[in-house]
């Protein structure tokens, strides 16, 4: 029987499964797998925030520029007259502004208003601008923005109702702001219809040179061309039409 027990196998002590220090190991490799999801959640977290930030500033930005042009093109009507009306159309633009006008192109914020509105194509001095469809680029987290719109210029005489120009094309802005400075405009062309609007005038030019030399009897005749430019005006904003519609396919 002796025998027996010395050829049994030694008991060997046994080591509990919840000792303290197993636990503790566990313990520290939860925390981490817990602390690298956390920091990887709070960077999805920052991410996401950032993102809602830019499209949050470029909303703002974008409704803001929509509300300055309309405003900006409302007052063509008054600036002529109103000097504090020019004074604010003046204001939309920044200090070395640009502008490309039918009539030629201006350098700098100040004296744009009587380069833009005074002694411009003789007895017609009423402007008028409509505008809209707007097309809001906005780049760069909202300091810059390109702006395309469809308008209708027009020019008339202030005592003959009847006798006016009226011309569709494209407005197109850049406009600048950054955190320190409302939105301003940094460029304003109105180059796409500038051939048609020179166009009109050479010929309303033409149609009064040639009226003494047809009838000097009838000077009068002069003073009424509108109807024979409005084809032309049509098709050339037709052909503008045509033209914008064929960029935008392209692109």
């Amino acid at each position: 029987m002796n025998q027996q027990f010395r050829d049994a196998p030694a008991i060997q002590p046994s080591v509990a499964q919840n000792s303290p220090v197993p636990r503790e190991q566990e313990y520290q490799v939860d925390v981490r797998n817990q602390l690298t999801s956390l920091q990887s959640v709070v960077a999805e977290l920052r991410t996401n925030v950032l993102g809602l930030q830019t499209q949050l500033r470029i909303t703002q930005r974008t409704a803001g520029i929509e509300r300055l042009l309309n405003r900006f093109t409302g007052l063509h009507l008054f600036v002529r007259h109103d000097m504090n009306i020019r004074a604010e159309w003046e204001s939309y633009f920044v200090p070395d502004a640009r502008a490309n006008y039918p009539f030629g192109q201006h350098h700098g914020r100040e004296g744009m208003a009587s380069w833009a509105f005074d002694s411009l194509w003789g007895e017609f001095k009423l402007r008028s601008l409509l505008t809209g469809n707007f097309s809001i680029n906005v780049a760069h987290g909202g300091t810059l923005a390109v702006v395309t719109a469809l308008c209708v210029t027009g020019w008339g005489k202030e005592d003959e109702i009847n006798e006016h120009i009226a011309v569709n094309g494209f407005y197109k802005y850049k406009m600048v702001s950054d955190d320190t400075i409302d939105t301003v405009i940094g460029e304003d062309d109105l180059s796409d219809i500038v051939e048609k609007v020179k166009t009109i005038f050479k010929r309303r030019k033409e149609a009064k040179a040639e009226a003494p030399k047809a009838d000097t009897a009838a000077p009068a005749v002069a003073d009424a061309p509108t109807e024979t430019v409005a084809p032309a005006a049509v098709e050339a904003v037709e052909t503008a039409v045509k033209e914008e519609a064929a960029k935008v396919t392209a692109a």
